[in-house]
């Protein structure tokens, strides 16, 4: 494997990675401000919502996540970190076979 293969490789890496990250970032964000200020949450029989706050808001909040894409993320990380171990497998085949 030439050293431009290898930083293509590692640049792909980056930009998964950058894609594991963000999420996180926005949900603790909005983590942090449901545990801050509160929220109202869920859809009664006729649209009313209840108003939480504290620790019940923050486990409202991650149900929420969940809903709208956490089990997509955890997938998505999996694959980051497979492609991420091939990756440095491979690196270090190629520093062996030198």
């Amino acid at each position: 494997m030439d050293t431009q293969k290898k930083n293509v490789m590692i640049g792909i890496d980056i930009f998964l990675w950058t894609f594991v990250i963000l999420p996180w970032i926005v949900w603790g964000y909005e983590l942090i401000d449901a545990y801050k200020n509160g929220n109202n949450y869920g859809n009664g029989f006729f649209g009313e919502r209840t108003f939480y706050s504290g620790w019940e808001a923050v486990k409202m909040q991650y149900e929420e996540i969940m809903s709208w894409g956490g089990y997509i993320w955890v997938r998505y990380l999996i694959l980051t970190l497979a492609y991420t171990i091939f990756m440095i497998v491979k690196i270090k085949k190629m520093r062996h076979e030198k």
